[in-house]
């Protein structure tokens, strides 16, 4: 409103018109911003654990100069707590690998919620598994620790929070190259 009021005091027309232009596209945005806004609130989506996901896989993208892709089911923010704890951990150790050991320039993460099952899959296109990393279930190997309480070694970590809810947990090459990490567990 301030602008269209200073716009009415201008003679310069060329002034005037950019004016009108930049008001025509904060209006716009407003648009957009409050039907973003409404569909957020159609979903049920809240600031739970989906938004503190995203959050996570944001600053580590940033951090690391990954291109991420993400998509993360609302229905992640009706986990019991203790599966999202360990979804979360899940997903930043799941990042740290990246990092550490992919060589990779993007990164898939994929979360659904279905029928009292929670599955991540985390996809890279970098190197591949080391085969001297995995043992015959497919975890082992060193990786970075995260403040979950657990010591030791990152993917037995991811194994033992899996198995923890009676679920899986899975790294193997990625049909398009590149390493996939598969976590799936149960819950009520």
């Amino acid at each position: 409103m301030g602008l269209q009021s200073l716009a009415g005091r201008i003679d310069d027309q060329g002034v005037r018109d950019m004016i009108s232009s930049t008001i025509t596209e904060i209006d716009a945005g407003i648009r957009q911003l409050r039907e973003a806004v409404f569909d957020l609130h159609g979903t049920g989506a809240s600031s739970g654990l989906v938004q503190e996901i995203q959050e996570l896989i944001d600053a580590r993208s940033s951090s690391l100069n990954l291109r991420t892709e993400a998509f993360l089911d609302p229905r992640a923010d009706l986990l019991p707590g203790s599966v999202g704890d360990d979804l979360r951990a899940t997903v930043a150790e799941a990042l740290a690998n990246v990092a550490k050991h992919a060589g990779a320039t993007k990164v898939n993460v994929d979360l659904r919620v279905n029928e009292g099952v929670v599955r991540l899959r985390v996809t890279d296109n970098g190197r591949g598994p080391d085969p001297a990393r995995l043992d015959a279930t497919g975890s082992g190997g060193p990786d970075d620790r995260e403040n979950s309480g657990r010591t030791g070694h990152g993917l037995v970590n991811l194994a033992e929070r899996a198995a923890d809810h009676g679920g899986q947990f899975e790294l193997t090459e990625a049909a398009t190259g590149g390493t996939a990490l598969t976590w799936q567990v149960p819950f009520d």
